[in-house]
């Protein structure tokens, strides 16, 4: 099953933008739709969305914490934003982030389609790849090109990376980490490299940090660029 929740201002566009992706049923078996506002992101989102719609009106500075909610919510699928923005500037600034599309309106519905389309594809490589498991395991974090060592709380974890929340202050996206990883239901220790892809706050206001697990060669350019 491929599940897409759509956030609008009103259920009325939720429903116009459901029937802009009704194509998608004849591509993809078992496609469920749901819907929400903005404001109930928190009790709709979950962590096997292929695709979540974000459906605003206008978007503006002010507006970006929306996003880093989403993110601090756990939740580190794909996001489609479709908004007229403030600036270009705005639209640059996205192009940054990881799994997040800003769609300028007004777009054509093939565009919408074809984005969607192209995370589905992905979910389904991921799902099969890297499956995700919720968890709470204490984790020490260090850093490749500084001492001190920093804990933290695994919650969400998978062959290709990890959810954590802790104190990361000083932390910063695309820095290299060591995860030392105690799992205490097989009473093993693993210590694994780590990249981080997006930082946030979750809704306890910790800091959290999404990183994917990364290979030892990369370790050694990351350090070899920071000589």
């Amino acid at each position: 099953m491929q599940k897409i929740l759509i956030s609008s201002i009103t259920e009325e566009e939720n429903s116009l933008l459901k029937g802009k992706l009704t194509s998608l049923a004849s591509e993809f078996h078992g496609m469920h739709y749901q819907t929400c506002r903005p404001s109930n992101l928190s009790h709709s989102l979950s962590s096997d969305l292929a695709v979540l719609i974000i459906n605003l009106h206008y978007f503006n500075s002010s507006q970006r914490s929306i996003i880093t909610q989403v993110r601090g919510m756990g939740y580190s699928g794909p996001i489609v934003l479709t908004a007229r923005p403030e600036s270009a500037a705005i639209i640059k600034e996205f192009k940054t982030m990881d799994n997040l599309t800003f769609l300028e309106k007004p777009y054509d519905t093939k565009d919408l389609v074809g984005i969607v389309r192209k995370y589905i594809v992905a979910h389904q490589v991921k799902q099969r790849i890297f499956r995700r498991y919720r968890t709470n395991q204490k984790t020490r974090i260090e850093r490749y090109t500084q001492d001190g060592v920093k804990e933290g709380t695994v919650l969400n974890l998978s062959k290709g990376g990890a959810y954590v929340v802790g104190s990361f202050h000083g932390l910063n996206v695309g820095e290299l980490l060591r995860l030392q990883i105690n799992l205490s239901e097989v009473d093993r220790e693993y210590t694994m490299p780590a990249r981080i892809i997006w930082k946030s706050k979750d809704q306890q206001n910790n800091d959290a940090i999404g990183v994917e697990f990364v290979r030892s060669d990369e370790v050694y350019k990351y350090l070899m660029n920071a000589v």
